[in-house]
């Protein structure tokens, strides 16, 4: 199907569920990186359960921290990975880089939830020293 750019140009684009169930009929997806300049929203909102759920680890990137009028439906999208058995992790203060883990997939223990964290943080701080040095 043909698709209309915000620069005017038409495009021919597809569904996620019609590129990975019908296209390419993948049946796992170990890790979905998702960086489309505002329409992961309409995206992973509109995707069904069962193309989801075929991402073992999903990355992306909301941009709510620059029109907070989008964090409703950003937040909407948190509950839903999660009511599909996804884990989150948010490795930024707000929503700009986020992963979710498919508990399907990768069960992780709470001591790898918590390693995980401590790297989130601890890369953090080390930003924050290495601005605060300059």
């Amino acid at each position: 199907r043909s698709c209309v750019a915000s620069s005017g140009y038409s495009l021919k684009c597809t569904t996620l569920d019609s590129f990975l169930c019908e296209q390419i009929d993948v049946h796992r997806i170990d890790l979905l990186k998702m960086d489309i300049e505002g329409s992961e929203i309409k995206v992973l909102l509109n995707s069904h359960k069962n193309t989801l759920n075929k991402v073992a680890m999903l990355t992306v990137e909301f941009h709510d921290f620059l029109d907070h009028s989008l964090t409703p439906e950003v937040n909407a999208i948190h509950r839903r990975m999660k009511s599909l058995g996804f884990d989150m992790f948010k490795f930024s203060l707000n929503n700009s880089d986020v992963l979710y883990v498919n508990r399907s997939v990768y069960n992780l223990t709470l001591f790898q939830r918590l390693t995980m964290m401590v790297i989130k943080y601890q890369r953090g701080l080390k930003r924050v020293m290495k601005r605060l040095r300059k």
